[in-house]
């Protein structure tokens, strides 16, 4: 019996040790207590509790939440109650849901009520300044420590690209660049930029421009002058020499072959047919106001060569946009086979189509 009992207490120190001191136990254990501390932003229920989540807090449908989750990923990597509270945070500091459907990023934003706090010690409503708390840490301290060595970047900005502080705002989010640079040297910058005739509004559509150095943009000013380009573009500022020499080129060709005439007057010209018949024509197919008027010229050109009227052009405008080696290629087949067409539709057709179409031909004619 006194066996039996000592058997039986080994029998229970070994299962014991078993369950409480493995290494297996303490994982699951250290786990456990991580899963505990994530909890704020692990997901939980998954994508669609977060859709549904998002539809009551902004009371809005579930299409509208589901473009909301889908178009702002980061926000299923948070679960409801995350979204919750955020969304709390945001009404308790008097943001509206106009503004939190403008920017509902802000809804997975870790440390929402620090960023709040902090952007409150700006000049500005909440209201214009809260998209900047969708800014990584780093940088909204950034920012806000600027201001409070007296260099408001939001007041710079405001300034000179002449938006509200608002859009401001709304531009340092998503050009975060801007905050790192120096007020000093992005106001010469836009001076100088601005100097030169680029209109403000295509600045404001290619900021990207900033991030380059005065002197480097003076040097590329200052070729572009010497290309003889009036009204330099901001995409110039930033693209490659060779892009913008090209685009020169174009230019003076274009030159050489309108004169003094407009792109209406020339087509008007050239196709033997009204002014407001050359404009519908541009109207219909905007990709000629960007073709290379030497490339239309000689497909015009070419055409008429080959027994084609003006007629046959205006009828197939198309025509004009596509490539000449093609369209030689195609006649030069069609000619070889002895076949003759009225219309200019088989040449801007797709390789496919047109094969299927010019053997049916050759069959017909050999019928």
């Amino acid at each position: 019996m006194k066996v039996f009992k000592n058997c039986c207490r080994f029998f229970i120190a070994v299962q014991y040790r078993q369950l409480y001191c493995t290494p297996h136990l303490t994982t699951v254990i250290k786990v456990k207590e991580q899963e505990e501390t994530d909890s704020a932003i692990t997901p939980k229920n998954g994508k669609r509790n977060i859709i549904r989540n998002v539809q009551s807090l902004l009371d809005i449908s579930y299409i509208k939440a589901l473009n909301i989750v889908n178009e702002n990923t980061k926000l299923v990597e948070r679960n409801t109650q995350f979204l919750t509270e955020n969304y709390a945070i945001l009404k308790e500091n008097g943001i509206d849901n106009r503004i939190i459907m403008k920017y509902p990023m802000l809804l997975g934003v870790p440390f929402l009520d620090e960023a709040v706090r902090d952007l409150k010690t700006l000049p500005y409503p909440l209201s214009d300044t809260i998209v900047l708390s969708g800014l990584v840490k780093p940088k909204l301290d950034k920012l806000i420590n600027s201001y409070k060595k007296q260099d408001d970047k939001i007041e710079l900005l405001s300034k000179s690209l002449q938006i509200p502080p608002d859009e401001v705002c709304e531009t340092l989010y998503n050009r975060d660049f801007l905050i790192s640079r120096n007020s000093e040297a992005l106001g010469e910058l836009l001076k100088l930029i601005t100097d030169v005739g680029i209109p403000m509004e295509e600045l404001r559509k290619d900021l990207w421009v900033l991030k380059y150095s005065a002197e480097k943009v003076r040097l590329r000013l200052n070729l572009i002058k010497d290309l003889n380009i009036d009204l330099p573009k901001p995409w110039m500022i930033r693209s490659p020499i060779s892009v913008i020499e090209n685009y020169a080129r174009r230019r003076t060709d274009n030159r050489e072959i309108l004169g003094n005439d407009s792109l209406v007057e020339y087509l008007s010209k050239k196709l033997e047919c009204t002014e407001a018949q050359a404009k519908y024509l541009i109207d219909r197919i905007p990709a000629l106001t960007t073709k290379k008027l030497r490339t239309l010229s000689d497909i015009i050109n070419f055409l008429y060569s080959k027994g084609f009227e003006p007629y046959h052009i205006i009828r197939v405008p198309k025509i004009l946009v596509h490539s000449v080696e093609t369209i030689k290629s195609r006649l030069e087949q069609l000619e070889k086979a002895g076949v003759r067409v009225e219309s200019l539709y088989i040449f801007i057709k797709t390789q496919k189509q047109f094969i299927h179409y010019f053997e049916t031909l050759v069959k017909k004619k050999t019928i």
